[in-house]
């Protein structure tokens, strides 16, 4: 069975915005397919092997990603908020 990939990448325009206003909006994109909605977070942890992949001549992502991390999807831990406290859960976008 193949397992489920996740596809880390980083969204520039989001790091610009927060540079320009101040603002802390959530940078990091984590999807589980290359055209599928982003999960946006400040904290990623990949707990097994992974690839930087760099792709200057096309997209990546559906996003318009040319440099993602690549990793099986049962690897990656996204930090969320619930109420007060900080926690780890594994990626399900």
């Amino acid at each position: 069975m193949k397992l489920k990939r996740a596809y880390i990448s980083v969204n520039k325009q989001t790091v610009a915005k927060n540079s320009r206003t101040g603002s802390r909006d959530p940078a990091i994109a984590v999807r589980t397919s290359k055209s599928g909605k982003a999960e946006m977070v400040n904290r990623v942890a990949i707990n097994g092997p992974c690839e930087v992949i760099y792709t200057p001549d096309k997209p990546i992502l559906k996003c318009g990603a040319r440099l993602v991390i690549e990793a099986d999807a049962e690897d990656v831990f996204i930090q969320t908020r619930q109420g007060k406290e900080l926690i780890w859960e594994p990626v399900t976008t």
